[in-house]
């Protein structure tokens, strides 16, 4: 396995097998460290390897867990039917 980290922020190796340190790991897929976090939490990640304070991801789980991250409170949207006229 490699450990290393991408040359630009916001860009992941393609490499399957690369592990990347939280700080990163984080910065690789536009999120706070906090969210990787919440994401373990959540069951959407999972360490790959380092140790318990020093974890390493690996860039495909970090796609597979931004991908599948949902905003936990959905905004609804007022749908205005414009032939109703509202209070006065």
């Amino acid at each position: 396995m490699t450990v290393g980290g991408p040359r630009q922020t916001g860009r992941l190796p393609h490499a399957d097998d690369v592990l990347l340190p939280t700080d990163v790991a984080a910065s690789a897929v536009g999120v706070e460290t906090s969210t990787l976090r919440d994401w373990v939490r959540r069951g959407l990640l999972n360490r790959a390897g380092g140790t318990v304070r020093k974890p390493l991801w690996r860039a495909s789980d970090l796609l597979k867990a931004q991908a599948a991250a949902k905003p936990r409170h959905a905004t609804k949207q007022r749908v205005v039917d414009p032939t109703e006229e509202g209070p006065r």
